[in-house]
């Protein structure tokens, strides 16, 4: 997990996202890391490909994950350059949607193998598009 978060931080900033984090540590052995780094890896990847085009002061990344009683909460906001319909089942702004949205799939399934929640929204805000994405985990007691 540090590798990963290393990995992606490193990407935020070669990219000039400002990147705001706020991360409390899984207690050990309560989630699969495999599952945990799918989810991620593929959250960040989502954000950072959404923000990295947009003009360099609107490049944002807010991440915050924690533990909240038998619960471990993630949150990724980013701004979007238009409203992203989070109703589909394949969210992708490539026009070759075949052969993508295929993390936010990976994603569905770690949460699922995990039994837990996956909440996608977009909203305006100041004239401007707002993406969130929320995870609920149960953590193993």
């Amino acid at each position: 997990i540090d590798a990963l978060l290393a990995v992606k931080y490193r990407q935020i900033q070669s990219d000039n996202i400002q990147f705001k984090f706020n991360f409390f540590m899984l207690p050990q052995n309560s989630i699969d890391n495999i599952d945990f780094c799918v989810l991620l890896g593929n959250l960040l990847d989502n954000s950072i490909e959404a923000v990295k085009n947009l003009p360099e002061n609107k490049r944002r990344i807010d991440f915050a994950a924690k533990r909240t009683g038998s619960f471990f909460y993630i949150s990724i906001k980013n701004p979007s350059a238009e409203y992203v319909d989070v109703s589909r089942e394949i969210i992708s702004s490539k026009e070759d949607i075949k052969n993508h949205g295929l993390g936010l799939r990976s994603v569905r399934k770690a949460v699922n193998d995990c039994e837990g929640a996956l909440e996608l929204k977009c909203k305006e805000i100041s004239g401007a598009y707002e993406f969130t994405t929320e995870v609920t985990l149960p953590v193993k007691q």
